[in-house]
C-alpha cells in the first residue's frame, strides 16, 4: 500500500496534487488546521484530490464547535464520495474501506473503462502550464549576487548565441546567459552578434529574409562536426529555456552609414516584448542596449528591467543609467573606476562587467563591488572562483 501525506496548506496547490497523483497513492492522509475555511471549500478540496489521485483520503481536522468553518474529520473514497464525516464532533472516526477498490470511468462517451486518474493523465500537456520542477531558476529579483553571466552562452566551447551554447551554459549552472538579438527583414528576431553574417560583410542582418538566414551556417567553423548548424530565433530560446535562467538580452540597434537609428524600431521591440510576455518571462529577463533601445524599452515596456550600455567608453555610463531609469548597467573594461561603481550602487543600480575569463581578475572585480561578471568560459571561471 502506498501512502501519501499532505498538510492543509498543500491542498491548495494543484501542482502538488498533480505530483501526488503521479505517485499513484492508495491512501492520502491530510492533517488539517483549516479553522477558517468554509464547509464547501473543504469538501471541494477533498473531492478533487481523491478523484484526481484515484485514492482514498483520510482527513483529520480541528473542531470549531457551532461554526460553519473548519472541522470535518472525514473519509472520502476514490470517486470523491464522502463515506463518513464527523463534522464538528470531537472524537475518533472509524470506517471500513477496501484499498484495492479504484474508481473506473469510461475513456470518453461509450468507450472502455479505465482508471479515473488515467483519463486526466493521458491528456495532460505540461508544456502549456505554469513551469514547475527542479530546473526552474530563481527569477532576477530573487537570485542572489554576485553572479556569473555566460557571454553568448558557453562561447569558448560552442558557436556563440546558439541554442547549443546557451544549453551548455545552463547545464553548467550559469546564473545568467547573455545573447544578442537582431530583427530580420521580415521581423523574425534572430540571435546573432554581428550586424553582418560571416561570409557577406556588405549585407546587413536586417536586410535578409528569415528563410535566407536559415540557409546560412551558424557553426562559425568551430568544428566540422557542427557544419550546417542553423541560427536560432528568440522564440526558440524562450521555448527551450524559459524560467531556467536569467536572460541578459542585448538588443542590437540598426544603423545607416555608421550612425545608429534613433529611437529603436518600435515594431521590432513589440515583437520581442510580446514573446517575453507569451512565455511568462518578464521577471527572468533584462533588456540591455544603447540609448535608442533604452528609450523604446522605457516607452513600450517600462516595467521590464533595463541594463544601460550607453556611455560605456566615455565614463558617462552611470549618468546614462540614472537618466534612463535602469536597474543595471554593464561596464566595458577598462572604462570604469571604483567611484563609478560606488555611484551606481548609491543609486540602487547593479553593476555588470564585460568581461573576464581570468578567475584572479574576476576576484579583483568582485572585491571592487561588481555584481555580475560576463565570461566566455563559464567552466574555467566557476572552477577558478571556487578554488
Amino acid at each position: 500500500m502506498k501512502i501519501a501525506f499532505m498538510t492543509c496548506y498543500d491542498t491548495y496547490f494543484l501542482e502538488y496534487t498533480e505530483y501526488i497523483a503521479s505517485k499513484k497513492p492508495d491512501l492520502i492522509l491530510i492533517s488539517s488546521y483549516q479553522r477558517s475555511e468554509s464547509d464547501d471549500n473543504i469538501f471541494n478540496q477533498v473531492k478533487m484530490i481523491s478523484s484526481r489521485c484515484n485514492s482514498y483520503v483520510l482527513r483529520s481536522s480541528y473542531s470549531m464547535g457551532d461554526e460553519h468553518t473548519g472541522g470535518h474529520t472525514l473519509v472520502c473514497d476514490c470517486s470523491g464520495k464522502i463515506l463518513n464525516d464527523i463534522k464538528q464532533t470531537i472524537g475518533i472516526l472509524k470506517e471500513d474501506i477496501e484499498i484495492k477498490n479504484k474508481c473506473k470511468r469510461s475513456n470518453g462517451h461509450g468507450q472502455e473503462l479505465i482508471d479515473s486518474d488515467e483519463f486526466v493523465t493521458q491528456g495532460r500537456t505540461p508544456y502549456s502550464y505554469r513551469p514547475a520542477g527542479s530546473f526552474i531558476s530563481l527569477n532576477d529579483n530573487e537570485k542572489p549576487y554576485p553572479r556569473i553571466c555566460a557571454h553568448r552562452g558557453f562561447s569558448a566551447l560552442c558557436p556563440e548565441n546558439s541554442v547549443l551554447s546557451l544549453a551548455s551554459a545552463i547545464a553548467l549552472d550559469a546564473d545568467e546567459v547573455e545573447f544578442d538579438l537582431w530583427p530580420s527583414e521580415d521581423y523574425e528576431i534572430i540571435a546573432t552578434h554581428d550586424p553582418v553574417f560571416e561570409k557577406n560583410s556588405q549585407r546587413k542582418v536586417w536586410e535578409y529574409g528569415f528563410d535566407d538566414i536559415m540557409k546560412l551556417d551558424a557553426s562559425y567553423q568551430m568544428s566540422s562536426q557542427l557544419e550546417g548548424l542553423r541560427y536560432n530565433t528568440f522564440e526558440e530560446i524562450l521555448r527551450k529555456f524559459n524560467h531556467q535562467t536569467i536572460m541578459n538580452i542585448h538588443i542590437k540597434t540598426k544603423y545607416i552609414n555608421g550612425v545608429n537609428i534613433y529611437p529603436y524600431d518600435e515594431e521590432a521591440f513589440r515583437i520581442i516584448y510580446n514573446l517575453i510576455k507569451e512565455y511568462g518571462c518578464e521577471e527572468y529577463v533584462y533588456i540591455a542596449g544603447d540609448e535608442a533601445v533604452l528609450q523604446t524599452a522605457r516607452k513600450i515596456a517600462p516595467h521590464l528591467s533595463r541594463c544601460c550600455l550607453a556611455g560605456q567608453q566615455d565614463y558617462s555610463i552611470v549618468d546614462k543609467a540614472i537618466q534612463f531609469g535602469c536597474k543595471k548597467l554593464q561596464f566595458y573594461k577598462p572604462y570604469f573606476t571604483q567611484e563609478m561603481i560606488d555611484q551606481a550602487h548609491a543609486n540602487n543600480i547593479k553593476c555588470n562587467i564585460f568581461w573576464s575569463d581570468d578567475p584572479k581578475e574576476a576576484c579583483e572585480f568582485l572585491d571592487m563591488g561588481i555584481d555580475t561578471i560576463l565570461t566566455n568560459n563559464l567552466h574555467l571561471m566557476k572552477n577558478g572562483l571556487l578554488r
